[in-house]
């Protein structure tokens, strides 16, 4: 069994749920997790960490403006362990990075 992925589920629930999925500007994390020390990490492909962010309800809103279109994975840490983890796509709209570009 690989641990630190959706393999490993309580109940074979999963222990939070990210949307929208795909992303552009923010994510919303629904956690079933009530526990101090949890955070959630989002990473890109190589492994680095490009965003965290300690929960503090059950309910977080992640900003992602900073990360670019892409697939990524976002996970739930406890105590340094990984609990489990997503898949998570950012896809920045055309016509909003035109306007940016350009203005």
């Amino acid at each position: 069994k690989w641990k630190g992925t959706n393999l490993d589920k309580v109940g074979k629930t999963p222990l939070f749920s990210v949307y929208p999925n795909p992303a552009s500007d923010f994510i919303i994390i629904d956690s079933k997790i009530n526990d101090d020390n949890a955070q959630i990490i989002i990473k890109d492909l190589t492994g680095k960490s490009v965003a965290r962010k300690p929960i503090s309800s059950i309910k977080e809103i992640i900003s992602i403006d900073n990360l670019v279109n892409g697939l990524y994975l976002i996970s739930l840490m406890s105590n340094n362990i990984e609990i489990y983890t997503e898949k998570l796509v950012i896809s920045k709209r055309w016509e909003e990075w035109l306007v940016w570009k350009y203005t």
